[in-house]
């Protein structure tokens, strides 16, 4: 379809190397798209394998607190590095996906004309930011949910400050709903001991 295209004055709207590029874009994209989807899919089953076990709800909700950490870690030198060196960047991102010489034009071309620069630098502005506050959503319902499983616990923490170092509980018996148990460190041991329990977590 592209190879039909015509300018104003009869002349090919792309040459050769600019469709041979829009091909392999065309083929980028698609492994991307899968490896994402792939990836996706991998987390979900993971995460919802947490989920679903009432011992291991707090760690599903710690992934989700450090993956919103992590990501905004890597976004921020990411973003340092397209700030300070953006041609670097742009040059490296195009080697990683495309064989050398394929992806460089001339300013005349079709492709360049259509895509300057200055739109993929706002492009990437766009993409780090959106990547951003989605981390941070992540991170926070991550938080949140944490909170939610410690919420019932709250109560029996703060009447034994002394003892919050054990607070990450020993998960005591399961059945049906989750049981808590704050212990505290006994003096001469490496070890804790039975101080109560709650139950009836979410």
């Amino acid at each position: 379809l592209l190879a039909d295209l015509r300018l104003p004055n009869g002349d090919v709207a792309f040459n050769d190397q600019e469709l041979s590029h829009m091909e392999d874009v065309q083929v980028a994209f698609t492994q991307m798209t899968i490896v994402a989807g792939v990836g996706a899919l991998i987390w979900v089953a993971g995460f919802a394998a947490l989920a679903v076990s009432p011992q291991r709800r707090r760690v599903a909700a710690a992934t989700l607190l450090t993956g919103g950490l992590f990501t905004l870690g890597l976004l921020a030198v990411i973003g340092a590095v397209m700030a300070v060196s953006w041609w670097e960047f742009f040059t490296a991102f195009h080697r990683i996906f495309f064989s050398e010489g394929t992806w460089v034009f001339e300013y005349t071309d079709t492709l360049i004309r259509l895509f300057p620069m200055q739109l993929w630098i706002d492009v990437a502005v766009v993409a780090v930011v959106l990547l951003v506050v989605e981390a941070i959503l992540i991170g926070g319902v991550g938080v949140a949910a944490e909170a939610q499983c410690l919420g019932a616990f709250g109560s029996i923490c703060a009447k034994h400050r002394p003892y919050a170092r054990c607070s990450a509980l020993f998960l005591s018996t399961w059945s049906g709903k989750p049981k808590f148990v704050l212990a505290q460190p006994l003096a001469s041991e490496n070890k804790c001991t039975c101080l109560a329990t709650a139950t009836g977590f979410p």
